[in-house]
């Protein structure tokens, strides 16, 4: 039985690299770049001169994957197709590293299929493979340095070779983002409670700090010179475990703005086959050595970001920072399952729960998003027009949008409330900023958001006040808010 398991495994992982494939690439250019997209490729687009400052000023992620993406663009140019294929290629190539670890962990074909099936259809890892971020960087590059130090610990020759690439990786690592610290500090904890070549991996993560330290060394500098990360991560919520553990159970969906619900009732079940048979595997049976150092990979990571999360004055916590643990947790699951004795059952519940997700989710109709509306509203203005945003998410989309505009941001009107979790990058003053006096001119634009058909704002109240026309509205509707921008002009005496 187990060979006819392992042949029907081989001939079926083809198919399910090709589902891989299909799911990143699956209404890849339907939307817009948004906000955190917008600003690595501005990122990406400084002069070297003034790259890594510009980074720095931002704090909270180190300068690897916008100098990758740098190289990118300047090949391929700055279309939405090529901008966001560079994400999904790096997930692409994540699938050699996780073969590669399967092998040195010595799972079984169907081991190894039962994972990445789980891989594949993980609707978060799909949602972050298609976004212009690091997070599948981040994701390739866990999985290879977890693959190079199971190798490591394994070796009995030419250790000292194996942990020079070792520490290459994670150079790369803890360049692309901070989160990568917490799978270093889990593997140095795995060969202090091995016992086994610690002065050697000591040694290794010893350089890893001094190779880090000359970044350290400009964020904290750039640190002090604004507000701190408390305008970065302020907004975090406190960790949310079950929005945490539906995210790592939900096929092919993530909710992609706070205004969609998760669908738990299509998670549900695969969570809790998952948990279940997990527990199972850790309680009644007696789990192989590398199972448990895999399980470490996934406790040690999650418990120091969580309790961080709750200890620190600030949330550190993000699902898309620590999907550095789904892939060793679904090799878990995967590990657990094959040796599950309704192993069947199981299979066909989970299957079942899979296919009908991706029939919601491919049929579900294409949904326009509330920051998308300024790109398409901004086509039908004038190319140098003068335009007022309230908001730094307004503004920046309509800078991005046409970088001929003249965008002012004003502050000072309560009615008008601003979602803080957006801000203009530091470093940046081709949007200059202002109050309520700064708006001035014979014509010019307002632009922002509403729920409401007809508006009824303060600024409309005030500009009518100083003479001022209000003239007809470009309108967008799209998540419940209306986006407008206004045509505002000076009044003429008849």
């Amino acid at each position: 039985m187990e060979i006819k398991e392992s042949k029907l495994a081989f001939y079926i992982f083809p198919f399910a690299i090709v589902l891989f494939i299909v799911a990143r690439l699956w209404n890849l250019t339907d939307s817009c770049l948004w906000f955190d997209e917008i600003f690595s490729v501005h990122a990406a687009s400084n002069d070297f001169s003034n790259f890594l400052t510009f980074i720095a000023q931002d704090l909270v992620h180190p300068p690897l994957f916008y100098f990758l993406l740098k190289i990118w663009l300047a090949i391929g140019g700055e279309s939405i197709l090529w901008t966001r294929l560079f994400a999904v290629i790096l997930s692409i190539l994540s699938i050699v590293p996780f073969v590669l670890l399967c092998h040195e962990l010595s799972l079984t074909r169907t081991q190894i299929l039962f994972a990445f099936m789980a891989f594949a259809v993980n609707g978060s890892l799909i949602k972050y493979a298609q976004e212009v971020r690091m997070y599948s960087l981040l994701v390739f590059l866990t999985l290879t340095s977890i693959w190079l130090f199971i190798r490591f610990i394994h070796s009995q020759t030419n250790a000292n070779i194996k942990l020079v690439g070792l520490l290459l990786v994670n150079i790369f690592l803890i360049y692309t983002h901070y989160f990568g610290w917490l799978i270093i500090f889990s593997e140095l904890l795995i060969v202090i409670l091995q016992r086994q070549k610690i002065k050697q991996f000591l040694i290794h993560t010893v350089i890893l700090f001094v190779t880090f330290l000359p970044w350290a060394i400009i964020v904290f500098i750039s640190s002090n010179l604004n507000q701190g990360l408390t305008q970065n991560i302020g907004w975090q919520a406190r960790p949310d475990l079950w929005q945490f553990l539906s995210s790592l159970h939900q096929p092919f969906y993530f909710p992609m703005s706070s205004l969609e619900t998760t669908a738990i009732f299509l998670s549900l079940p695969i969570l809790v086959i998952s948990i279940g048979v997990i527990i199972y595997e850790f309680t009644k049976n007696k789990p192989e050595k590398n199972t448990k150092i895999i399980a470490l990979f996934v406790l040690i990571p999650f418990i120091l970001a969580f309790a961080a999360s709750w200890i620190l004055p600030l949330s550190i916590w993000g699902i898309r920072h620590i999907t550095i643990i789904f892939v060793p947790y679904f090799i878990i699951f995967a590990i657990s399952l094959s040796r599950f004795k309704l192993k069947r059952f199981s299979i066909l519940v989970v299957l079942t729960f899979i296919i009908i997700s991706g029939l919601v989710e491919f049929t579900r109709p294409k949904e326009l998003f509330i920051w998308c509306a300024w790109e398409k509203m901004a086509k039908q203005i004038e190319p140098n027009a003068k335009i007022y945003a309230f908001e730094d998410l307004v503004a920046y989309h309509l800078w991005f949008a046409n970088k001929n505009f003249e965008i002012i941001k004003i502050n000072g009107y309560e009615d008008l409330p601003e979602d803080k979790a957006y801000f203009l990058p530091r470093g940046f003053d081709a949007i200059k900023i202002g109050d309520k006096t700064a708006i001035n001119g014979d014509a010019f634009y307002l632009a922002f958001r509403d729920d409401k058909q007809i508006p009824s704002k303060q600024v409309l109240e005030d500009l009518r006040s100083k003479g001022y026309e209000i003239g007809d509205s470009i309108k967008i509707e799209a998540q419940g808010l209306i986006a407008f921008i206004f045509r505002v002009s000076r009044q003429t005496s008849p």
